[in-house]
């Protein structure tokens, strides 16, 4: 097992520990894989989506702080959404129904991202190995189901494909917003936006603003049915930057996040212990080399990814408003 992070250490070895934690992780993705099986029976295979959307243009909504600054505008997007899972709550709250919604990591918070929500009619994609409490949670909703593969572990290119062998096998690309973008290349989405795509603390803003449902006639009639959810953005962003803020100290990660150094760091809850998994730029060095092959266009309002095209969001709304013809796609 990796030792903790302490504040000052330098990091050096950064795969070496990305490794530890992936051990780490090994008996929850198989526990999770393992209890899946039945419920993925249900569920139709992610092979069905490529090449669905065939040149429509698409955005990816990712759960970054400068969200704020677009998701008001996300209704007025005609083309394809592919939002991830901690961004539902505010795009609902907003009017704004996702075309395909997308989960990917296997830790037990991943629930608790849809709990009490209207899902009613959402597409969900996920991956096998995802927490079995949001298979059940989408039980009555059209479900796609791929593979997530890593080269390096052997979990992924050999265990996990003996078992799900219907499903196809998609790169990890180390968080939800890059799944989307890979999804959205996959389904044949040209070009590809981006919102809330920050990798950092916009607006020294922690995250974006999520919000809480309230069911019922008499909530909607008043307009009560969904109210924002308080977060003291401040105390978040001290706790990281002093790496405390699960009760374990780790080194700083703050500036990795301001400044765009190549590191990005992920919270893992793994056997009662919190772990740092740093994916040493690869985030960012795969989206903007997709880019070279597939418009990828930055409209997120802040954040450190800098060297993708960037438009703003109020920019590509005019756009297709004066070229509709573009949203019908490729036949």
């Amino acid at each position: 097992m990796a030792d903790k992070w302490k504040i000052g250490d330098k990091g050096s070895n950064f795969d070496q520990y990305n490794d530890h934690v992936s051990e780490a992780w090994y008996s929850i993705w198989l526990e999770n894989a393992a209890k899946n099986y039945y419920a993925s029976k249900k569920a139709k295979t992610l092979t069905k989506l490529i090449g669905s959307e065939r040149g429509k243009p698409c955005v990816v909504v990712a759960s970054g702080p400068s969200l704020d600054r677009e998701i008001g505008k996300l209704k007025d997007f005609q083309g394809v959404i592919l939002c991830s899972d901690s961004a539902l709550s505010a795009c609902l709250a907003h009017g704004v129904r996702p075309d395909y919604i997308v989960s990917i990591d296997s830790g037990k918070d991943g629930p608790g991202r849809f709990k009490g929500l209207p899902l009613k009619g959402l597409k969900l994609i996920t991956n096998t190995s995802i927490d079995p409490g949001v298979l059940d949670i989408w039980k009555h909703n059209d479900v796609y189901m791929f593979n997530l593969n890593d080269a390096k572990h052997q979990y992924f290119h050999t265990d996990i494909l003996s078992v799900y062998r219907r499903f196809p096998s998609v790169q990890n690309v180390g968080c939800v917003g890059g799944s989307c973008i890979a999804l959205g290349i996959l389904m044949g989405c040209r070009p590809v936006y981006l919102i809330g795509f920050d990798l950092g603390f916009t607006d020294e803003k922690y995250a974006h603003t999520k919000y809480r449902y309230h069911g019922g006639f008499i909530n909607r009639l008043l307009g009560r049915s969904w109210t924002p959810i308080k977060v003291d953005h401040k105390l978040k962003i001290m706790a990281e930057d002093l790496g405390e803020l699960h009760g374990v100290k780790c080194r700083q990660v703050d500036r990795f996040y301001r400044e765009g150094i190549l590191g990005y760091a992920n919270q893992i809850n793994t056997m009662g212990a919190w772990y740092y998994y740093w994916d040493d730029g690869k985030i960012m060095q795969q989206v903007v080399q997709a880019s070279r092959q597939v418009p990828i266009i930055n409209c997120t309002g802040g954040g450190i990814l800098k060297e993708l095209s960037r438009w703003s969001f109020p920019e590509v709304i005019d756009y297709y408003e004066k070229h509709p013809a573009l949203l019908e796609g490729q036949k």
